[in-house]
């Protein structure tokens, strides 16, 4: 084995740089290790852990999900070909090892791997925020890279294990999608895996049959079917009608029993009391809307049994005739907006706090109405009923948690925490046996004041890394703790909000002569969680909002104003810019293009990756350009590279930037890597191709 000049002075509780060092250290250490070592790599080593002894098709298949770390990883501290064998850890904290990195491998040892919900993460300070679904509980890991390359509500196979005061996580079996989480528990369950700290310590191995499980999942995947609240599959329609008599049409839909109005937008909306929908939303189902642009009446439903039925009405009544129809999928980017779209606009709509607030209490109410609703995976029973057995409670705790968020990255979120406590599933009311993981796994709690109140000397739970005091102290909102530990942040509900939440508990008194339960819907015609995010985005569209704006609002989920700023935190604000310097990087700003000008071009061996970049600065017009360089195997999209760029932008003042669509050509120098008017001969994609053998700065 080579020989090393280890170091052996322990890192203090703080010295992240120091446990990362460590880390380092040991991994060399693993990696010399399994050099002198062929048990790990023998047929019966493989079959243990895939549960299939074609370990080169693993290794090949599954290289970029960082198959060959989760698999070494299990063979260092789990594996033994025999029951009186030792594990690779084992032997080298016999043979002796610099206290530092026998600190960090004795963590290791004692960490037990589960199945993680990513929470959060928070690129700048290099963290992310992990669920246990399996055991409870929430931990935050130090891991810079993964955090840039991450979203949240992906699943991680992973140990954490504690480096002085922080968390590093080693992963123990693949990532997995967002809509994976639940299929994969109960895979775990079917193979006889107990959710306990000893239990997963024990088939550890069994995590590794995960990889066998994604090839047969992704085989059989489809994708899901979208409907709505009638079971109907998902097509917008568009559809124009002429009126011979406006007013006498618009009076006609008023008299009707099913038409409500909407004077503030002036639409019709045209809505279905009963029925399947109407049960499932505890109130009316908007079926579609209805609004006049000129001469013209203009319908919008989500299906074609819908717009079938619509029509039919529509023209019974005097004076309306159909004119014609688009549709277009749920899932279709839309080019082309449609003639009405572009001829309806209103007045542009302030993005307030209100409206974030809003929509959290709408998913809220939402999702707590779903405890009461029989589910086929329940065998029909609602979760409440299921939770009368030990084995049902299992079962209803692993749905919750593995909930993927309604609007992905947005500030939304599923309300799990009340969603667990009202079924009496919180980490208080569950056996001892079953969440009982080591001190070393469980995360270091926040510094508090008093219940709830975070200290002023705390770390921020931004992640900024600075104290409260200095960072979100004086934002409009709270940081605030839980009694199970969970850290939230308040926002004040606004004096226009109550007086909302009152004119709808006034209204439903109304209907129904009583004050509202718990698990009445104060807004019963919100639509499914996963239809609102779209709802709002063609609503910013009507309003002639900024496209880059709602590039941003659809990358980060927030609606940020110039009045609601102070309700999020500075790395909120930072992801929100960076979004809308994307889109105009890529589309142009909205406005006039003023100097100094910014422009991107991509260059790769082909027309698809790119691995040059070039970012150039024109600070008047016929200047010659500043340019700087980025190389590497995949660039696009690199966040570190984007932050580099926008750093360039903004030292030379650029006011606005564009973005070539694709490739310009390859990444080799004319007349330094190959003569100049010749091809290069090192990309023959680009041969005889417009942007072969090109020039940089004359493309500027």
């Amino acid at each position: 084995m080579a020989k090393h000049k280890w170091n052996s002075k322990m890192p203090a509780p703080d010295d992240l740089k120091g446990w990362k060092e460590t880390d380092s250290w040991l991994s060399q250490r693993f990696a010399e290790h399994l050099q002198f070592e062929d048990r790990l790599w023998s047929s019966r080593a493989a079959k243990r852990y895939f549960d299939d002894d074609n370990l080169e098709y693993f290794f090949k298949e599954h290289q970029e999900r960082a198959v060959v770390q989760a698999y070494t990883a299990w063979g260092i501290l789990d594996y033994r070909p025999n029951k009186t064998s030792k594990t690779h850890a084992e032997k080298m904290l016999e043979e002796g090892l610099p206290e530092p990195e026998a600190t960090l491998l004795r963590a290791r040892m004692e960490a037990y791997p589960t199945l993680y919900r990513v929470a959060g993460h928070n690129p700048k300070a290099g963290t992310i925020d992990l669920e246990d679904v399996l055991v409870g509980g929430m931990v935050t890991v130090h891991d810079l890279l993964m955090s840039e390359n991450i979203e949240n509500n992906l699943f991680l196979c992973g140990r954490a294990f504690s480096a002085g005061g922080f968390h590093f996580i080693e992963l123990a079996g693949p990532p997995l999608g967002a809509r994976m989480g639940i299929e994969a528990v109960e895979f775990l369950r079917d193979c006889g895996m107990e959710f306990t700290p000893e239990g997963l310590r024990r088939d550890a191995h069994k995590f590794g049959w995960l990889w066998g499980w994604i090839d047969r999942w992704q085989a059989n995947w489809r994708p899901p079917r979208l409907c709505n609240t009638d079971g109907e599959d998902l097509l917008w329609h568009t559809a124009s009608f002429s009126v011979a008599n406006p007013a006498d049409t618009r009076q006609a839909l008023l008299q009707r029993q099913d038409i409500e109005y909407d004077d503030q937008e002036d639409e019709f909306i045209w809505v279905k009391k009963t029925g399947r929908g109407a049960k499932m939303l505890g109130g009316p189902v908007t079926m579609g809307r209805i609004e006049f642009v000129g001469d013209e009446l203009v319908l919008t439903v989500n299906s074609a049994k819908r717009f079938a039925t619509a029509r039919k009405w529509l023209e019974r009544l005097t004076g309306v005739v159909f004119l014609k129809v688009e549709t277009r999928r749920v899932d279709e980017i839309e080019k082309d907006r449609p003639m009405d779209e572009r001829i309806s606009k209103s007045e542009p709509v302030e993005i307030t706090p209100e409206l974030a607030a809003r929509l959290q209490e709408m998913i809220n109410r939402q999702y707590m109405g779903w405890i009461d609703t029989p589910l086929p995976v329940l065998g029909g029973k609602t979760p409440r009923q299921a939770c009368r057995t030990p084995a049902g409670q299992q079962q209803v705790t692993m749905l919750i948690r593995t909930m993927p968020d309604p609007m992905g990255r947005a500030p939304v979120r599923v309300p799990r925490q009340a969603m667990l406590r009202e079924l009496g599933l919180t980490t208080k009311s569950l056996t001892s046996r079953t969440l009982s993981p080591q001190k070393s796994q469980a995360s270091k709690p926040v510094e508090a004041t008093s219940p709830g109140k975070i200290g002023r000397n705390a770390p921020c739970p931004c992640g900024s890394g600075k104290k409260y005091k200095k960072c979100c102290w004086h934002k409009n909102f709270e940081w605030v703790q839980d009694d199970d530990g969970t850290i939230r942040k308040a926002i004040p509900i606004p004096d226009e909000l109550k007086e909302l939440l009152e004119e709808q508990r006034e209204a439903f008194i109304a209907e129904h002569g009583r004050e509202p339960g718990a698990d009445d819907l104060l807004f019963p015609d919100l639509p499914h969680p996963e239809h609102l995010e779209h709802m709002m985005v063609e609503d910013m569209k009507k309003a002639g909002i900024d496209p880059a704006l709602i590039h941003a609002f659809e990358e980060t989920g927030m609606l940020v104003s110039d009045g609601n700023e102070d309700l999020f935190t500075d790395d909120d604000m930072d992801e929100w810019h960076e979004a809308i310097a994307e889109y105009e990087m890529k589309h142009g700003a909205h406005e006039p293009t003023q100097f100094p000008i910014g422009t991107i071009a991509l260059y790769g061996p082909d027309d698809k990756t790119a691995t040059k970049i070039v970012a150039g600065v024109i600070v008047a017009e016929n200047a010659e350009p500043i340019l700087e360089r980025w190389v590497g195997t995949k660039l696009k999209g690199d966040q570190k590279v984007l932050r580099e760029i926008k750093a360039f932008f903004k030292k030379h003042k650029v006011k606005s930037a564009v973005m070539t669509d694709g490739n310009l050509g390859c990444p080799h120098e004319e007349g330094e890597d190959f003569p100049v008017g010749e091809d290069c001969p090192f990309c023959p994609f680009w041969k005889g191709k417009q942007g072969s053998a090109g020039n940089e700065a004359e493309l500027f």
